[in-house]
């Protein structure tokens, strides 16, 4: 193609093309967001030439509002819960309330039910003090007869012996070899007749008498100073004791049981170190030998009560004096020299049976039962029974002096004392 013919088709071309040449971006942008800043500030200018002041005042209006109502909105809500808040503490505070007053009602019921338990108990117990009452009054003249039929088999009569050991032989104290007639031997306290370990002369023993009555499964109450300690109130023994330095030693402990020939051993378990109580136990029980039922009402022990006692006073003395007096002097001389003697031949003529006396409760103090019915040296161990019929007591101790005031030991402490020897009521009784 020649230079001549040549033609310029279309200037844009030119421009195109120069226009697609590489441009760099940096110098490009910022160009355009200033122009764009630019553009906003004027439109807004225009924008607020154009709206008028009511329509602003609207608008300010409007947001206003709309604070307001949003504002409104917050308030009631809180308002709302804050009441819903306070309605379930009141609502809390009402329960609680309600809950007391429930406790307090059931207290108040609970503290009516143990009055009314109470009343229940003083009427029941008022209606067994009338029926003891009423029982007292009906069988008083037959209580006597009554009980010596039922329980005169269940009380024994309690024979021992102890001895003297001297302390540094460990021998028993004798008599001297030189013959003693009996009644010599007895008058031997407050003289020089000597006792000696040494020899071959007759061991000299001292014997005792008291009552005891069976309680069941073989055990037998009496008193501390028959079973336990017999040589703490005899003089004679004292004497010997105090002058010789020796130790006294049980040598025999028997029951005499009324309708037995022959006497049953007895074996010291326990005995209290401040009331004079023992319990002992039978080597056999015979099966026909009754229970003494015991009794541990309050009422039964009170001033004025009736009482009856069930013993053996004056032990052999009573029942020799049963026996005509030729008789009875021809047993003595024959058996007397031995209680033991003596009593077996007693026994074989049906002679030991115990001795019913009665009386009342003059008085109390601590544990001591002060009643004025008969009783005498033997007599220790004897149980008392009160109107119920039960054994309420045992007899202790006599006051010479006077004869209305006789002392027994209330019989819980022998029950608390055969409790601790193994002891268990009968549930029938």
């Amino acid at each position: 193609m020649s230079p001549g013919r040549a033609k310029i088709l279309d200037s844009s071309l030119s421009v195109t093309a120069a226009t697609t040449l590489p441009v760099p971006v940096v110098s490009v942008l910022p160009a355009r967001r200033g122009d764009a800043k630019t553009f906003l500030r004027q439109f807004t200018r225009e924008l607020l030439r154009e709206i008028s002041p009511a329509a602003k005042i609207l608008w300010l209006l409007s947001v206003a509002a709309l604070v307001s109502g949003v504002f409104y909105l917050g308030h009631a809500a809180f308002t709302r819960y804050r009441a819903q808040q306070q309605q379930n503490v009141s609502q809390a505070e009402t329960l609680t309330k309600r809950i007391d007053g429930q406790e307090r009602v059931f207290a108040d019921l609970s503290e009516r039910l143990d009055q009314t338990n109470h009343q229940i108990s003083d009427v029941t117990r008022t209606g067994s003090d009338l029926k003891q009452t009423n029982q007292s009054v009906l069988y008083g003249p037959s209580l006597p007869t009554r009980l010596w039929n039922s329980y005169s088999n269940g009380t024994c009569l309690i024979a021992g012996s102890y001895i003297l050991i001297d302390r540094a032989t460990g021998r028993p104290l004798r008599y001297p070899e030189v013959g003693m007639s009996p009644e010599a031997r007895l008058l031997t306290i407050g003289t020089q007749v000597p006792l000696t370990p040494e020899g071959n002369g007759t061991v000299f023993h001292l014997e005792f008498v008291g009552t005891g009555f069976h309680v069941g499964g073989g055990y037998v109450l009496t008193n501390r100073h028959i079973a336990g300690q017999p040589w703490a109130v005899d003089q004679r023994a004292q004497f010997f004791i105090a002058s010789t330095g020796a130790i006294p030693r049980l040598e025999k402990l028997l029951a005499f049981f009324p309708g037995h020939h022959q006497p049953i051993a007895l074996q010291f378990r326990t005995a209290s170190e401040s009331d004079d109580v023992a319990v002992c136990t039978l080597k056999a029980i015979p099966s026909n030998i009754p229970v003494l039922p015991l009794d541990q009402q309050s009422w039964a022990v009170e001033i004025g009560r009736q009482v009856v006692m069930m013993g053996y006073p004056t032990g052999p003395n009573r029942m020799l004096a049963l026996l005509p007096e030729i008789e009875a002097i021809a047993v003595e001389n024959e058996y007397g020299g031995s209680l033991f003697t003596l009593l077996d031949q007693l026994g074989k003529r049906k002679l030991i049976n115990p001795l019913t006396t009665q009386g009342h409760i003059t008085d109390l103090y601590r544990n001591r039962i002060v009643f004025d019915a008969a009783t005498s040296e033997g007599s220790s161990g004897t149980p008392m029974f009160g109107e119920s019929g039960r054994v309420i007591g045992i007899t202790f101790a006599v006051f010479v002096d006077n004869g209305a005031s006789n002392f027994a030991v209330p019989i819980t402490v022998g029950i608390e004392q055969l409790k601790k020897a193994g002891w268990r009521p009968r549930t029938n009784v």
